[in-house]
């Protein structure tokens, strides 16, 4: 099953369709993978850390994260407020503007938002992402939309996101947000 309505694949996804498991193969690897990361958190539930530079792309920056949660909060109610980004523009700060662009069939949706980090410019990012189980957890994956595809009239420089996964999965009595 290809994840991706067929208008909103990029040349390789054409050549190569994700199915959901490739998708969850593909973010465990990325999340156990620990070579050159270097810790900006480490506490006992939160961890945070980053590394400049992948296979992908030698300048990208990438950070890792897992946060427990205490199970008072209801898995669907987590999913909700990760993959809604008008939501995830309330709690987020670094969002400025955010926006659903168009929903689809199986869990795909493509928004927009403005983004900023401290003193750097703003970035928009056009993103489509899917929300899929696998085993025993729930993935959330986003890359981002083709230019070509979706072109804005915003003021601000388009951002890139090469991959952004989530696995949420209960674990004991928590429930694990591993982010990368």
């Amino acid at each position: 099953q290809v994840i991706f309505p067929k208008k909103l694949q990029t040349e390789e996804e054409q050549k190569h369709p994700f199915k959901p498991k490739d998708i969850a193969n593909l973010i465990d690897y990325f999340m156990e993978e620990n070579e050159d990361y270097i810790d900006v958190i480490s506490c006992p539930d939160v961890k945070v850390m980053y590394k400049i530079g992948s296979g992908i792309d030698k300048d990208a920056i990438i950070v890792k994260s897992e946060l427990l949660i205490n199970e008072i909060f209801s898995l669907q109610a987590i999913i909700g407020c990760l993959c809604d980004i008008e939501h995830r523009a309330e709690w987020d700060g670094s969002i400025r503007d955010s926006k659903i662009l168009k929903t689809y069939e199986w869990n795909v949706a493509v928004y927009s938002y403005i983004a900023a980090q401290a003193d750097l410019p703003s970035l928009e990012f056009v993103e489509k992402s899917v929300v899929f189980r696998c085993g025993n957890a729930v993935y959330i994956y986003a890359t981002s939309v083709d230019e070509s595809l979706t072109p804005t009239k915003s003021l601000h420089e388009r951002g890139t996101t090469l991959i952004s996964g989530k696995k949420i999965e209960r674990t004991g009595k928590f429930i694990s947000i591993k982010t990368v």
